[in-house]
């Protein structure tokens, strides 16, 4: 019976052991061999005291070494925490204290960006040799799915990061029976993403545990022109974008992902207008709009775009996954009628064991005990609101601590933004509240614009067709382009600071 994604990587190399399971730029790798290199290297972490349970950092720029570490890591029996080059230094000590890593693998000079502290460093340059002379047989240690894989990272609304623990039997869940994508061996998916955003997920295993390939973003900055001539040039079929990046393609060049069959967006709430730029220009490529918390392993709903009509106000984040139920809940935790707003609630096999060290905030999180759950049943409150239509598709409202009141009356900053997204002049908008400008807290709008005639004045008329005066945003700023977070999604506190 096959329990971890090792195990189920091990049975594709048997199937499959000279078909490329990797490509970077020109080079090559095919599954024998990657299997070959991860075993050596997982014997060495062995031999360096790597034992099943512990939490092993990486920090390894996009490459095989990376996708090598990964599957090493796992075929020790261990938990791979993937870290960022780019995220501060007292973001990485913080998750390297809280973890109690005692081991980070780098690839050689990457050490410098490591803040100190008491884990070992292995470079994995340096200690090549030693690596090559291991064994390369499976190891086969007995391991259950419910043992960690992974732990992402993520920042709560303290910006204090938590880890979020990731079991075999969520990704496994992710990747098998699913009802939101194709997986089979003659994928090629994209890997794109930072290997510490959940997302990196689907994108190495969902080629690798299916036979399929997993094709490596090679640049450290993401060109439009080398980006195209990947996806074209490696024949990629899946590839998942963040809603920032994907409105940025549909803008600047279509182009880049006309040849894929199978295009994955989400992470924020998408602007009509590009959806329905994207649909009717991708003729030959599914559009299919995802959204999911890290606690519940990449992805929770979906929805297949196939149109978009000019009555369409917001694009549904859809239904639940495979192996995946979603709630709607009010305060009390009673589930709420068609058609009224509630907190998103997600149950099954894709929620995470909980937060690493934070017993209050998994008190908080993940609940049990609710009379329509089984009695060990648990859901994640995903604290995004949300409304189900009479066909079954959640519609994304806003956050739930994004909800503010305004001259007394209570609004949700998601829906100010979505009615920003409907003028056809608009590409993104980003509200924010001012609470420092005077005693009364004021909504400020960022818009970036496809037109210099839009002016404040015509927004602002736009707006009164949809909303409230209360809930019109007192300023409005025109900007080029929106900060992004590593992760792709819109920096708001960067907005907030620049006002």
């Amino acid at each position: 019976m096959i329990n971890t994604i090792q195990q189920q990587f091990e049975h594709m190399v048997e199937l499959y052991p000279d078909k490329v399971a990797l490509v970077r730029d020109t080079d090559k790798m095919n599954y024998s061999d990657l299997n070959a290199q991860a075993n050596q290297l997982a014997q060495y972490l062995i031999c360096q005291g790597v034992k099943p349970g512990h939490i092993v950092a990486m920090l390894i720029d996009p490459s095989f070494s990376m996708i090598i570490t990964l599957l090493a890591i796992l075929k020790a029996g261990a938990v791979y925490l993937p870290l960022d080059q780019k995220s501060p230094k007292l973001r990485l000590q913080k998750m390297l204290m809280d973890s109690a890593v005692e081991l980070v693998i780098v690839q050689d000079m990457t050490t410098k960006l490591l803040p100190s502290g008491n884990h070992k460093i292995i470079s994995l340059c340096r200690a090549s040799c030693e690596i090559s002379a291991m064994p390369d047989k499976n190891i086969n240690l007995s391991m259950s799915s419910d043992d960690l894989a992974y732990i992402n990272y993520t920042s709560g609304s303290t910006g204090e990061p938590k880890g979020v623990q990731i079991s075999h039997k969520s990704v496994l869940r992710l990747l098998f029976d699913a009802n939101y994508a194709r997986f089979d061996e003659t994928r090629v998916f994209l890997q794109l993403s930072t290997i510490s955003f959940d997302a990196a997920t689907f994108e190495v295993w969902g080629g690798l545990l299916h036979g399929g390939k997993c094709c490596i973003y090679a640049p450290n900055f993401l060109s439009l022109a080398t980006l195209k001539s990947t996806i074209r040039d490696n024949g990629v079929t899946t590839v998942f974008l963040t809603t920032a990046l994907f409105n940025t393609i549909i803008d600047e060049d279509i182009e880049v992902v006309s040849s894929i069959d199978q295009l994955l967006t989400g992470g924020e709430a998408h602007s009509v207008n590009h959806m329905r730029k994207a649909v009717d220009g991708l003729a030959n490529t599914e559009v299919i709009c995802v959204y999911g918390p890290t606690e519940s392993t990449t992805f929770a709903t979906f929805y297949p775009v196939s149109c978009v009509s000019q009555q369409c106000t917001s694009i549904p984040i859809g239904r639940a996954i495979s192996n995946t139920q979603a709630y709607v809940l009010n305060n009390d935790n009673q589930l709420v009628d068609i058609g009224e707003i509630g907190e998103l609630c997600l149950a099954g096999p894709g929620l995470s064991l909980g937060y690493l060290n934070k017993p209050e905030h998994n008190d908080k999180s993940f609940i049990t005990g609710l009379e329509f759950l089984d009695k060990r049943e648990r859901i994640y409150r995903t604290g995004d609101l949300v409304k189900c239509q009479l066909d079954g598709n959640l519609i994304y409202i806003g956050r739930k601590d994004d909800q503010v009141k305004i001259r007394g009356f209570r609004v949700t900053i998601g829906e100010i933004e979505s009615a920003l997204l409907l003028h056809t002049d608009v590409n993104s908008a980003v509200v924010i509240v001012d609470s420092n400008s005077s005693s009364e807290s004021q909504l400020l709008a960022f818009v970036v614009s496809s037109s210099s005639d839009l002016t404040k004045k015509k927004l602002k008329m736009h707006l009164k067709e949809y909303l409230p005066s209360y809930m019109i945003p007192e300023k409005i700023h025109f900007v080029k382009s929106m900060p992004l977070t590593l992760n792709g999604k819109v920096d708001r506190v960067r907005l907030s600071l620049s006002v």
